[in-house]
C-alpha cells in the first residue's frame, strides 16, 4: 500500500507527466520551498505510486480489447543503456478505440505498452485476447498477429485514416514533447511505468476528464482498500461517473 506521504506522491507523479517535468526540476521547485527531497527519493514515489496503477492499467488494457475494432501503432522510446553510458531504442507500443464519429457504445481510450523492440511478436503479445479487425500502418511486422497459433482471428485493415491520425495525434504530444527535452527513463521498469501512467492520463483526456482529479482518486481509492475483483470501478469513465457514490460508499 501506499504510504502516509501520498499527497507529495500523487502531486510528483502527476505533474511530472502532465507538465513534462523532471524530476530534478520538481527537487528544485520542493527546495525553493525549503523542502530538501533528493531526486532519487522523488522517482522512488513515482514508481511507487504507478505500481498501485498497475492493475487500472491492465484494467484498460483488457477493456480496450473488448470490441473488435482497434487501432494501433508504435513511436521510438530511448532509453539509458545501464553499464554503457549510450542509449538503446525501445518502443511504446498504442492500442487505441475511438467510435465516437459513429457513436459507438463504448468510450475512448489509449493503452501504451512498453517493448524493447518493434518486433511484431510484442504486438501480438499485447493483443493476446483480441479479435476483430486491427487498423495499422504497413508495417510488415503487423502479420505476425494473423498466426492463429498465437493469437485470435485478426483482419488487418491497413489505413491511415484521418479518424486514426488524430487519434494518435493527441497522445502522442506529450511523448514527443519528452522525447525532445530528454530520455523517457534510465531503466526499462520506468520506462513502462511512464507507459501506464501515459495511458491513463491520455485516456483522461479523450474522455474529457481532469487528470489530476482522476489519479487523486483512484491513488485514494486504492490506499482505502478498494477490492480487485472491482477494478472496472476505476477505470476514468466507470470512477468519473460514480465518484460522489464511491467517496460515500466505496463498495
Amino acid at each position: 500500500m501506499i504510504n502516509c506521504n501520498g499527497g507529495h506522491l500523487r502531486n510528483v507523479t502527476i505533474w511530472r507527466k502532465a507538465r513534462s517535468a523532471h524530476l530534478y526540476r520538481q527537487s528544485q521547485i520542493y527546495a525553493r520551498r525549503g523542502v530538501d527531497i533528493d531526486r532519487s527519493t522523488l522517482a522512488f514515489w513515482v514508481g511507487k505510486a504507478t505500481h498501485e496503477l498497475k492493475p487500472v492499467h491492465d484494467a484498460l488494457l483488457a477493456h480496450l480489447k473488448t470490441p473488435s475494432k482497434l487501432f494501433m501503432d508504435a513511436t521510438p522510446a530511448p532509453v539509458l543503456d545501464p553499464g554503457r553510458g549510450k542509449t538503446k531504442k525501445g518502443y511504446f507500443w498504442a492500442l487505441a478505440r475511438d467510435d465516437r464519429a459513429w457513436h459507438g457504445p463504448e468510450p475512448p481510450g489509449v493503452a501504451f505498452t512498453y517493448a524493447p523492440a518493434r518486433s511484431g511478436k510484442y504486438a501480438s503479445e499485447i493483443l493476446q485476447g483480441f479479435e476483430g479487425i486491427l487498423q495499422v500502418d504497413g508495417y510488415a511486422g503487423y502479420n505476425r498477429v494473423l498466426d492463429l497459433r498465437d493469437n485470435a482471428p485478426i483482419q488487418l485493415a491497413y489505413c491511415w485514416a484521418h479518424a486514426r491520425r488524430k487519434l494518435f495525434d493527441l497522445p502522442y504530444h506529450n511523448i514527443a514533447l519528452q522525447r525532445k527535452n530528454a530520455l523517457f527513463a534510465g531503466h526499462e521498469e520506468g520506462t513502462q511505468y511512464w507507459a501506464m501512467l501515459a495511458s491513463l492520463i491520455e485516456t483522461c483526456k479523450l474522455n474529457n476528464i481532469e487528470p489530476h482529479s482522476y489519479i487523486t482518486g483512484v491513488l485514494t481509492a486504492i490506499v482505502n482498500g478498494h477490492k480487485q475483483k472491482d477494478i472496472e470501478q476505476l477505470l476514468p469513465w466507470n470512477f468519473m461517473a460514480g465518484s460522489n457514490a464511491y467517496q460515500s460508499n466505496p463498495y
